[in-house]
């Protein structure tokens, strides 16, 4: 086992792709960091920084081809990833509250929890 020694920064949170053989990491820095398994080497990275991510911030996979980092602030977007391309597809706004269990993926659908008005 190897272990990833370059990280300087606190990562937020990290999900396995079995798709490329990758831990996918996002850290407060605002970096996305593919880590191939094999050499334990970044393989490639992504910038989110101008979202500006904080401890929060959560990573979902979606039928093994969409990564979707969901950012800690309630205002937001969701921002998709093709996960095998690393290329950028969509960013969606779905309210919710600001907290760690806020969402998960069923299939290819992100679920958020809502954010409920009451007077």
């Amino acid at each position: 086992m190897r272990i990833v020694q370059t990280v300087l920064q606190v990562i937020s949170d990290v999900v396995f792709c079995a798709a490329t053989n990758e831990l996918v990491s996002v850290s407060k820095d605002g970096t996305l960091v593919f880590w191939d398994l094999l050499s334990g080497e970044r393989s490639r990275s992504i910038d989110v920084s101008v979202v500006r991510p904080g401890r929060c911030t959560r990573l979902y996979l979606a039928d093994a081809t969409f990564l979707v980092v969901d950012f800690d602030t309630p205002d937001s977007l969701a921002y998709v990833y093709d996960v095998i391309t690393g290329r950028f597809i969509h960013a969606c706004a779905l309210p919710r509250l600001p907290s760690p269990m806020r969402g998960f993926v069923a299939g290819s659908i992100l679920c958020r929890q809502k954010c409920l008005g009451i007077s």
